[in-house]
């Protein structure tokens, strides 16, 4: 069930923009079984311009071609439109999933999250209480007919306490008016897997679960992290969202797919962690396994080789005073 949310601009005037918006009941997939809860989004929209705009929002379903709902909204100069999936901002009743392209007269910027609820226990001992997680991304400035993602999951548990049921959800829409043919190409590390193909029509979008083997298939169902190419015949935006669920805590995260104009021999990360709770080293002697629990906050970085070549990959870890 897609609750993801795309945007994408296309052009400097008339902004178009992209979104999964779906109320999604609770469902147990075939082979990890992920309780995703319910989801509800919302976006925003923000005028940059320095006089009012007039943007029309189009509602696709999956399926793409002709919109479900078309909706008019008027947004005050440097002003911001909420929009909610559900009434009054939303005219349809009942579960909807799909994609909304924004049409205006002036520029635009766009982000929207998802608010999941009921995705099951939030904290161990907490029987009574489900819970609640969030997950968004910002607009896309355009589609590309290539895409990579970095890291795709698909985990079952076990002893390790960071391994649950990890999935991971991706998701991609034809940002064109004509049919557009996708190759899912799967990797890991060295080894490929296979291509999935698919034909998206005119605005159509489609969502691929790592949980399930059909979603996957012709490629070889994985364990473990892997990555994709995604090259298409016509401009396509994507994003992946990453779900954790071990029963008593539940994790979601989405990042937006990267694109040939992101890759470089020389990368940036704004922010890396590695921070303690009581505990120093964060990793005891003979205690690899209980780390997580020692730790407040850490990051992991997932890098993917573009190229048919070796890469050799060096990493510095600068602290934030710099040198």
């Amino acid at each position: 069930m897609r609750v993801q949310n795309l945007f994408k601009r296309v052009i400097p005037v008339v902004t178009l923009m992209t979104a999964v918006v779906a109320y999604a009941p609770s469902i147990a997939l075939a082979d990890l079984s992920i309780n995703y809860g319910s989801g509800t989004s919302t976006y925003s929209i923000f005028n940059v311009a320095n006089t009012s705009a007039s943007v029309v929002a189009q509602y696709y379903a999956p399926g793409g071609n002709t919109p479900d709902v078309t909706m008019p909204y008027t947004v005050p100069s440097m002003g911001r439109q909420i929009v909610k999936m559900q009434a009054p901002d939303f005219p349809l009743s009942g579960a909807w999933q799909g994609s909304v392209v924004l049409s205006s007269d002036q520029d635009l910027v766009a982000a929207a999250f998802t608010m999941y609820t009921g995705k099951g226990l939030y904290e161990t001992g907490q029987a009574t209480n489900l819970g609640t997680e969030v997950a968004g991304n910002a607009a896309f400035n355009a589609g590309s007919t290539l895409l990579y993602a970095p890291l795709i999951q698909r985990q079952v548990p076990n002893a390790n306490p960071t391994h649950a049921n990890l999935a991971s959800r991706v998701t991609v829409q034809n940002t064109s008016g004509s049919s557009a043919t996708v190759d899912f190409i799967f990797q890991q590390g060295a080894v490929a897997l296979g291509t999935k193909q698919i034909t998206l029509n005119p605005y159509g979008s489609v969502t691929l679960r790592t949980s399930v083997d059909a979603d996957i298939a012709p490629a070889s169902i994985f364990t473990g992290v892997a990555s994709l190419v995604i090259s298409s015949t016509q401009a396509i935006v994507g994003v992946v969202e990453q779900d954790w669920d071990n029963n008593v805590q539940n994790w979601a995260g989405t990042y937006a797919m990267l694109t040939p104009d992101d890759k470089s021999t020389t990368l940036f990360s704004a922010q890396a962690q590695r921070e303690c709770r009581q505990i120093s080293p964060c990793v005891l002697p003979n205690d690899p396994l209980n780390a997580i629990s020692n730790f407040n906050t850490y990051s992991s970085f997932d890098v993917q080789n573009t190229t048919g070549d070796l890469a050799t990959v060096v990493a510095y870890f600068v602290p934030t005073a710099g040198n």
